[in-house]
This record gives structure tokens, sequence and C-alpha cells, in this order.
């Protein structure tokens, strides 16, 4: 009976540290942005709605929009005599799409609005059925199109052609922008702004949440380098250990898909070019203040949530797999294989299957079906291994 309960807590407790796992990945996924995009925060109201038409003349190709986001502001809907205020609207001038992904606001529909869905329940009383509903900003009426949750902004509207609106910022398509090319625009068209890369925020969400595999593939390849070193008179087996190092880290970059890129503009045309080094780094200090210190618009803010979310549950989840290591183990084959078949049958299943359910999270990769078994694994031969020796000795 004993044996049972403490199977179960076993059990219990890996559930729950997957399950951490899975909420770190899937805060770092809401978060991935559609498209390569660099936002443009204006440090002036000089660039007006009527600039994205001007600059897309000059390149039709430029996938861009602009936006302004303006708070306290008072929403309508008269057939319910209901009223929200001090919300955020954000007014878009362009591809909404690059800032949303999941828009439904086509850029000329201008009568049409997105809502969040806690101004839907203020105004409607609900989310269902509210498509095709409409309420009133600024003396206009709009239509609900859909309800939006990948912006921290109540309303979003379009703005209209005849109309001239100072912009807080804009977010280009950067496909096919190297970072000096960015900076070639901004200074050709006058801008001034700060450019920072649409992804920043997902680019650390994702980092913090390789955290408990990266702990796990350094763990593996330190006992695999520890056991190389015991048999380093054995050319045979130091070589086996050494293939077996060199292929886990391939696995791990392979199933978390990690990969190490240096921009070209990064890279100076000699390597003792100090100066290039010291703009570089002085140039990127000066971003991540003013990232740092900025005034955060509704886009920032819901990356900023996700990223403290995502950081928090990866956070946890490696604090209980520190923990897992001291009890959490195995004496028999046998107890390792059936332990993995439950862990894969029940606990991934019903962890994905609750995080896909009520977090709509897309979180079923072959890293989280595989990391953790492969580490029990591991774990349990080297340490018959070291067993055998001992005994041997």
């Amino acid at each position: 009976m004993i044996n049972k309960i403490k199977y179960i807590i076993k059990v219990f407790f890996m559930a729950l540290l997957i399950m951490c796992w899975v909420m770190s990945i899937g805060y770092a996924n809401r978060i991935k942005p559609k498209h390569k995009t660099a936002n443009f925060y204006l440090l002036d109201e000089a660039t007006h709605t009527s600039k994205i038409s001007e600059f897309k003349k000059g390149n039709k190709d430029l996938d861009i929009v602009g936006w302004r986001e303006d708070d306290f502001q008072e929403i309508n809907n008269s057939d319910l005599n209901r009223k929200v205020d001090k919300v955020k609207v954000l007014s878009v001038k362009g591809n909404l799409s690059l800032i949303l992904k999941s828009a439904n606001l086509l850029k000329d529909d201008f009568k049409g609005c997105l809502i969040d869905e806690d101004t839907a329940y203020k105004l409607f009383g609900g989310v269902t059925n509210i498509i095709g509903s409409k309420l009133e900003y600024k003396g206009e009426q709009f239509v609900v199109r859909g309800i939006h949750n990948d912006e921290d902004s109540n309303l979003i509207v379009n703005i209209k052609n005849d109309k001239d609106v100072s912009l807080n910022g804009m977010t280009l398509n950067s496909e096919k922008f190297t970072s000096t090319k960015l900076e070639n625009f901004k200074s050709q068209n006058g801008i001034k702004a700060v450019i920072v890369d649409g992804a920043l925020y997902y680019n650390f969400a994702k980092y913090i949440s390789l955290l408990f595999p990266l702990i796990i593939a350094v763990i593996i390849i330190f006992k695999i380098l520890k056991r190389a070193y015991i048999v380093r008179r054995k050319p045979v087996q130091l070589g086996i250990y050494l293939i077996l190092s060199i292929c886990t880290l391939l696995l791990f970059m392979k199933i978390t898909n990690f990969r190490i890129k240096i921009p070209l503009d990064m890279i100076p045309n000699k390597w003792s070019d100090f100066e290039f080094w010291d703009k570089l780094w002085k140039e990127s200090t000066q971003k991540y203040e003013y990232v740092l210190y900025m005034k955060k618009y509704g886009l920032d803010i819901y990356n900023i949530k996700n990223l403290i979310s995502s950081i928090k549950y990866s956070l946890i989840c490696v604090f209980l797999f520190l923990i897992s290591r001291k009890f959490i183990k195995f004496k028999s084959f046998k107890g390792v294989i059936s332990h993995m078949i439950i862990m894969l049958i029940v606990i991934f299943t019903i962890v994905i299957s609750i995080s896909n359910s009520m977090y709509n999270f897309n979180v079923n990769l072959p890293m989280v079906w595989f990391i953790y078994p492969a580490y029990i694994f591991v774990e349990f031969y080297l340490m018959k291994k070291d067993l055998l020796e001992s005994i041997k000795e």
C-alpha cells in the first residue's frame, strides 16, 4: 500500500513538472509572431498615416502597418444602454496581420472593429453571437467583426483614408531587411524612431522555456563524459562515449529547433576592428535600455505578460526537476520501461490535452515527449554502469 502511494506521488510530481514546462512553452508560443517584423517606436508625432502611402509608393513590395494607441477612451452600446470607459483603442493603417496572428479585420474595412473578451462581456454580456453587433466610438458606429486575443488593447479599428493621424509606431515585415537596411530606410525617410526586433519578447521567452531541456542535456553529456574519462584507457569504449555525447548535443539541437544565428551586420570586416565592437555594444545597450524604460503599448504589455508567465513556469519546472532527482530513482529496467509507458500514455496525454483545452496552447512538440524519458533512461543506464564498476572493483 505504501509503495503504491509513493508511486502515485511520483506520477503526480512528474505530471506537475511536465505541466509547468508545457505552460512555459505555451506562453512563449503565444507571442511567437506570424512574420519576421521590426517595430519602429516613433520618438515624436511628426510621422502621420499619410507617410504609410508614401513609403509604399517608393517600394510596392513593402509590407507595413502604422498604429496609434489612445488610452482612457469611451465605447457605447446604445441598444443595451451600456458603456465602457477608460478603454484602450488601437487605430491602425495597413496590414493588421503584422501585429495580430488572428487578425480578421480587412485593412479597408472602416466600419468594422475587433474587441477583446473582457470588453465584449461589459458591452454585450458575453462573447457568443456578438459578431455583427454594433458599438459606438467617437460618435461613429462600428460593427464587431471578431474577438481578438493577441493584443492588450480593448478596441481595434482601421484609420480611414481621408484622416491624417499622428502615429505612435509602425511595424514592418523585415523578411528581406537586414538591420543596416532598416536603419537606411529610417534615415532616408527622415523617421525619428528606435527600431526593435518584433520577436524580441518571443526570443527571450523561447530561450527561457528551453532552460529545462538544456539542464537535462548538460547533465546527460556531463555524465557521459565522466564515463568516458573513467574508460579513457580503453579506446573503443572511449570512442563510443564521445560519439554518444556529440549525438546527445546534436539531438538536443534538433528536437528543440535550437539554432545559433549571427546576423551579417554583427560580423565586422576584421575581427580586430575594435571600433566596430564598441559601436555595436553601445547601440545594443541603448536599444535595450529604451525597451526597458519606454512607454509600453498594448502589444508590448500583452507580450510582457506572456513572457513573465513563461519565465515563472520555466523556473518552477526547473525547481521541481532538481527536487525530483533526489527521490525519483528506479532499481530495475522493467521499472523504467513501465514508468515511461505510464508517463507517455497518461501524463503527457492529459497534460497536453488540458493545456490545449484550457489555454489553447500549441505545445505538442517532439521535445515534450522525448526529453524527460531520455533523461530517465540515461540516468538509469549510467547508474547501473557505475554500480557494476564498483562491484568489479
